[in-house]
């Protein structure tokens, strides 16, 4: 590398590092990079690399965002209560730290919002002004999340998943148990044999509901039926107390 080459390099750093100009189309190399380090220009050389790994750091941060944004429509989202989020997660978070876990774990924070600012900004729904008053302005998280990751889809899902990522819970693992007495699902009418031809079930024993968790698992059924289920068009879930 000729030292008229090696101006040329820590110009093009200086310029991308001040101005943010990307003349050399991304030519510069590894070596490039341990050359400019050992040359001492009033110490600024140094700071002039590191900042173009941390620029490059963050380019390829963007491309992958843009990655993400490009697959949202694919992506299904769930809305939810951020000070339960936060309970659930044993701690709180700033809208920044909470969209770079996101980031770092898979998922994207995709808005900040509450029932009120979505009645004000709906261009489909219009309410009185007392209707949109009585609104909740409590802070809620819409999160996009993988299409095949289903298990996302609902308050305890992702944030048992946030906690397996941070390491402050194992994942678990379930058995398969034979009950001591076998239930028999009979299909009296078989007039949707051409819509739905199959019938799967299952019995989910010693399950308790409180009010939060009874309206989690409704909604994560809901999320089921629109994503994977195609709007009901492959897939109807129903769920039903044995008990009575």
């Amino acid at each position: 590398m000729t030292s008229e080459s090696n101006d040329a390099e820590i110009d093009w750093v200086a310029d991308f590092v001040e101005n943010g100009n990307d003349n050399a189309n991304g030519t510069i190399s590894n070596q490039s990079f341990i050359f400019t380090e050992e040359v001492d220009e009033e110490n600024k050389t140094t700071g002039r690399t590191a900042a173009v790994f941390c620029l490059f750091a963050q380019r390829e941060k963007n491309k992958q965002k843009e990655y993400i944004y490009k697959a949202k429509q694919k992506m299904p989202t769930v809305a939810l209560k951020r000070d339960e989020l936060f309970h659930h997660l044993q701690r709180t978070y700033t809208d920044f730290e909470f969209d770079e876990l996101c980031f770092e774990f898979g998922v994207e924070l995709d808005e900040v919002t509450s029932e009120r600012e979505e009645a004000l900004k709906s261009a489909t729904v219009k309410l009185s002004k007392e209707k949109i008053a009585s609104l909740s302005e409590e802070v809620i998280y819409k999160i996009d999340v993988p299409a095949n990751r289903y298990d996302l889809l609902c308050m305890e899902g992702l944030t048992r998943a946030l906690l397996i990522f941070l390491e402050k819970l194992d994942a678990p693992t379930y058995a398969f148990t034979e009950p001591e007495h076998k239930e028999t699902c009979t299909v009296l009418i078989d007039h949707t044999s051409t819509i739905r031809p199959f019938v799967v079930c299952a019995i989910l024993r010693d399950v308790t509901f409180t009010q939060e968790s009874y309206t989690s698992f409704l909604d994560l059924q809901d999320q089921l039926h629109r994503n994977l289920c195609r709007q009901r068009s492959l897939v109807a879930i129903g769920t039903h107390d044995l008990d009575s």
